[in-house]
């Protein structure tokens, strides 16, 4: 919901990060709504590395706003790669946490330098 109902919206998902430990259990689960919602998905490079999507997906920048229906996909080892790969490529806008884990989520809001951050919210 966060990216197809309204793609160009300044707050529209851009980037999903998903938690290296998650590969088995919801990847692609998560890839194939995705593609079943026409979003078209480029990998970064442990994306590509894992095999969760190939070279040919490769995304041209970890940073861009596509502003339509594309949608970056990156896998990191744990939450303060995730938060840094946040700091160093996100737009400092909005920002969401999706987890069962309460103290999970809060050490997120805590330390993401964004003018919105969610948990749990689409």
């Amino acid at each position: 919901d966060s990216k197809t109902d309204y793609p160009a919206a300044c707050n529209a998902t851009e980037t999903i990060l998903l938690h290296e430990a998650t590969m088995d259990s919801c990847a692609e689960s998560v890839l194939r709504a995705l593609r079943q919602a026409s979003v078209k998905l480029k990998a970064g490079p442990r994306a590509i590395e894992l095999g969760l999507l190939t070279a040919a997906d490769a995304a041209d920048s970890m940073a861009i706003e596509y502003g339509d229906l594309t949608c970056l996909v990156e896998v990191v080892s744990d939450m303060d790669a995730a938060i840094t790969h946040i700091h160093e490529h996100g737009s400092s806008h909005t920002e969401c946490i999706v987890t069962e884990n309460p103290d999970t989520a809060e050490y997120f809001q805590q330390r993401v330098d964004a003018a919105c951050v969610f948990h749990n919210a689409s």
